[in-house]
Order: structure tokens, then C-alpha cells, then sequence
């Protein structure tokens, strides 16, 4: 292949296996991550136009040839834990070096506080309560998809995901030719399969098929399920950020619901050392799905050449550790700590690279975003706004400016907005929850900007600000009823168990 070719650059292939990069965690090796910012700084750029201020189309005597697009998603990852986001601790490195070769965005925003709806919203485009897909009903299939647009257009698309709310039983398979979900430790199979799975696991079988089916133009979705619960780490990992720890107290789902005030009220008091074991345990998963990201960048720049890639990155959720007295759990609550997530944006190229966009941005923007950068219109349907005016500094009053949230699960009904200042929290009363909870109405409002914890509600029924962030909730929230014609969803005896095992299912 010549220098000239239109096809993606191929760099030569590492003499170092799979199995040998994924035994060591980086802090030991420190082999991965200069070859990562090698990937990012010391390319040979190929012949790329831009063209339009839309998108960027690669072009190569006069045939047009469009990115590679790959979209990861790190499941239950708070952005307040990353190191781009001003976390402390060392949890990311090779997303903090992702983040200064992309557009970050600041103030990113999911639907939903749970894994199930938020990711359909990416796919789709659209709220929660539009899409309709729950833990009883999967996509409709007049539904558009990210996926089935790209492929309309001649991309070959591609998923790897390791969670059962993620699988093809929910829809997730709706315009992807290849989708596959680990089924249990060592063995991937075709089809909607269930479980949770290791990051490493996830990213060997990725690296396997780029090595063996690479295609031109490729969209990938590669999701890890770490770092959910149980926040059990390998060990090589456990101890990385609390060693000294002589507690019992370990990250067990089931030894954390005790702490969870939405399953057993009251909850118990969690003694604030044990606490800082638990988000320890959290950070050390955390890191190790950033080292396992290192060799999946590494692999997609042998195969595909970053530079010839628009990735975007992101989460579905955060998690609660007793931020508002609360501990091991999504799901329940519209607050930040679960709302909040990173967002990435790395174009072909790194234009923009180091680039900050602060707007309150949501998840349902990803797609239109993707496909206004490659120069695709995006559906009709789809309900989010590209971020490409963001993006380049040309749009400083992106609509919405506000974000909508949704929460209708387990017998809680919440909507939240939030804004660059304001955010507001309704709770509809509902008796109590399944677990035999009061769930009491309410309405919540914080000023993020004086009290970014969310600790002090401002709501007051005669105040002119309350009532104008009620009224435009209450419109934001409008939409046609919830689609009747979502199919039921019909899931294995296995995966019944495995969810019940985590408090997803009674």
C-alpha cells in the first residue's frame, strides 16, 4: 500500500501479545501508554481535506472516504472521577491523554441514571420516555438507530458489549452486522447473550476481530461494563489507591445494599473510613478499564490509524457514594453524581484537540453530532442537536440549554433540567417503591455554581425563578405518549438470575 492510498493507514503490528500486554496493569509495565501518546502526537498524516464546516470527509482523487467512527462507553463511570475532570488520584491516564487530543465537554449530561435507557438514548436519539424501552419492552422496530444510518451509508458496523441492558434482547443489535456479547469468562458468542465481563476480556476479542476483519469505513461500539458493581478489581489493582486498609468491609453488591437508603430505610450509617475503601475500590476498577483502553487505542491505531478515526467516549451513568446519603447505587436519583458523565469527542485528524465546550450538553447529541461530522443528515426523529457548532465556537447558544433527565423505575418517578446554573429535581409521589420505600413528592432546586454538591434546595412555590424552571421542566418534558408497539422483551432464565444477583430484578 502506497503512501498515496485512500485506505487507512496500517502501522506495523506489535511483537507484544494480547494475553502479555493484558497481565500487567500499566502502573507496572509502563509500555503501553508512550506508544499511545506516540499514536496521538507522532502520526504521518495522510492526505485529509476538510471539507465543509459540518464535517470532515477524508478525500483521495476525488473519492470521497469517511472516517472511521468508534464509539466507547465506559459504563457507571462518574466524570468527577477523572483525571481530565480534576480528579486527584491517578485513574485515567490514557483518558486524560485521550482528553487532550479531543473536545472535551465539561458538562455532559445523561437521560437516565441507569445503564438500559441512557445507552438506547445514544443509539436512538431519543428520551427515555420517547424511545419506551425498559426493563419490559425493547426498541420498537420503526426505531432509527445510529447504527442503521451509518450503514445505510456504506459503513460496516460492529458491537462488543458485556452487559445484558446493552445486549440485542433490548434492540441494541438494530443495525449492526456484527454484534457480539461475552457470555461468560473465555467465550464470545453471536447473539444478545448476557453478563457482566471483564474489561480485559472485552478488549482481547475487540483487538482479535480488528486484527482478523478490519473494514473500510468501520463504526465500532465497544462497551465495559467495569466499573460497576461489585467493585472488585484484580488484584493487582486492589490495593493501588488504599493499601493500608485493615477493615472487613469489602465491595460486594450485596454487602453495600444495607448502606442504600432506597432499598432499607433507614440505611445504616457507613463509618467514613470504610467509604473511602469502597471509592478506592471503585478507582482501582477505574483504572484498570483505563489500562484495558490503552490497548484497545493501541490496536485501533495498528489497524485503522487514529487519525482516521472521529471516537467518541462517554459513560451511562455515575454511581452514589453517599453524596446524599446513599451508598452503591444508580437508578434511583436525578443528582449529579449520577447525571454527570465524561464526554469526549476525538476527530479525525485531532481537530480541535484540547478544545472545552462548558454548555450542558446531553447524551441523545452524540449521534446527530457523529453524522453531521461525516456530512450525513441526521433523521428526522432524532431529538438531539449536533454539537458541531459547540465544537468549532460558532454556536454560543446551543438549544437546549437545558438538559432533560428522566426517572420511571422501580415505582420512582423523577424529571429533572439542568442548566449552566440551575438545576431542578421533581419527584412525583408514588406510595413507595418496590423495595417498600416512601417515595414522598417533591421538588428540588440547586445552584450548581454556589453549591455544586447539591446539599441546600431553593425550590420556593412563590418564587418567580422556581416557577419558571417548573414551567419550562413541564414543557421540555411534552412529548407524544410513550410507544405502544415496543415489543416485550424475552431474556434467558440465566439472565434473570445474574440481574436479580445485582438488585436489577426481584
Amino acid at each position: 500500500m502506497g503512501p498515496n492510498s485512500c485506505s487507512p493507514h496500517r502501522a506495523s503490528r506489535s511483537t507484544v501479545s494480547i494475553e502479555e500486554r493484558a497481565r500487567l496493569p500499566l502502573h507496572l509495565r509502563g509500555s503501553i501508554m508512550p506508544t499511545i501518546e506516540a499514536a496521538f502526537r507522532l502520526r504521518v498524516a495522510f492526505p485529509l481535506f476538510v471539507c465543509s464546516f459540518v464535517g470532515i470527509a477524508l478525500a483521495c482523487n476525488d473519492s470521497p472516504v469517511r472516517p472511521h467512527v468508534v464509539l466507547i462507553s465506559v459504563d457507571t463511570l462518574r466524570a468527577d472521577h477523572v483525571g481530565a475532570w480534576g480528579y486527584e488520584r491517578a485513574t485515567t491516564p490514557t483518558l486524560d491523554t485521550l482528553a487532550s487530543r479531543s473536545v472535551r465537554f465539561s458538562n455532559a449530561i445523561s437521560h437516565a441514571s441507569w445503564t438500559l435507557p441512557s445507552h438506547m438514548s445514544v443509539m436512538t436519539s431519543l428520551r427515555p420516555s420517547v424511545h419506551g424501552v425498559s426493563t419490559q419492552r425493547s426498541l420498537a422496530p420503526e426505531a432509527i438507530t445510529l447504527a442503521e444510518t451509518l450503514k445505510g451509508v456504506g459503513y460496516r458496523t460492529a458491537a462488543f458489549v458485556s452487559w445484558v441492558y446493552v445486549g440485542k434482547s433490548f434492540g441494541f443489535g438494530q443495525g449492526f452486522d456484527s454484534f457480539r456479547t461475552l457470555i461468560r469468562p473465555g467465550r464470545v458468542e453471536m447473539g444478545a447473550g448476557g453478563g457482566a465481563h471483564s474489561a480485559r476480556q472485552i478488549v482481547d476479542v475487540v483487538v482479535d476481530w480488528l486484527d482478523h476483519d478490519p473494514v473500510d469505513p468501520l463504526f465500532l461500539f465497544v462497551h465495559l461494563f467495569d466499573p460497576h458493581s461489585d467493585y472488585d478489581p484484580p488484584r493487582e489493582y486492589s490495593e493501588m489507591f488504599d493499601p493500608d486498609y485493615a477493615g472487613s468491609l469489602d465491595g460486594r453488591f450485596d454487602t453495600l445494599t444495607k448502606f442504600n437508603r432506597y432499598l432499607d430505610a433507614p440505611a445504616q450509617d457507613l463509618p467514613r473510613r470504610d467509604l473511602e475503601h469502597i471509592e478506592a475500590l471503585y478507582d482501582a476498577e477505574i483504572r484498570y478499564v483505563d489500562d484495558q483502553l490503552a490497548r484497545l487505542l493501541q490496536a485501533l491505531d495498528e489497524q485503522l490509524g487514529l487519525d482516521n478515526c472521529l471516537i467518541v467516549f462517554t459513560s451511562d451513568h455515575g454511581e452514589e457514594f453517599m453524596d446524599h446519603g446513599s451508598m452503591e447505587g444508580h437508578g434511583w436519583s436525578l443528582y449529579e453524581e449520577v447525571l454527570h458523565v465524561p464526554l469526549l469527542v476525538k476527530l479525525p485528524n485531532a481537530e480541535w484537540a484540547g478544545s472545552v465546550v462548558t454548555n450542558p450538553v446531553g447524551l441523545i447529541d452524540i449521534a446527530p453530532t457523529i453524522l453531521n461530522w461525516i456530512g450525513v443528515d441526521p433523521p428526522a426523529a432524532f431529538e438531539g442537536t449536533s454539537l458541531a457548532g459547540l465544537i468549532e465556537g460558532r454556536d454560543e447558544t446551543h438549544t437546549p440549554q437545558y438538559v432533560l433527565s428522566e426517572n420511571d423505575r422501580w415505582n420512582i418517578k423523577r424529571r429533572s433540567i439542568r442548566g449552566s446554573r440551575y438545576k431542578l429535581i421533581i419527584t412525583e409521589d408514588t406510595g413507595v417503591n418496590t423495595a417498600g420505600v416512601p417515595v414522598r413528592a417533591g421538588i428540588e432546586l440547586f445552584d450548581l455554581r454556589e453549591d455544586a454538591g447539591e446539599q441546600h434546595n431553593l425550590y420556593e412555590p412563590e418564587d418567580p425563578r422556581s416557577q419558571a424552571l417548573v414551567s419550562l421542566l413541564e414543557k421540555m418534558s411534552a412529548s407524544p405518549a410513550s410507544p405502544s408497539n415496543n415489543p416485550e422483551v424475552e431474556i434467558s432464565p440465566e439472565q434473570t438470575e445474574l440481574l436479580r444477583s445485582l438488585g436489577y430484578v426481584e
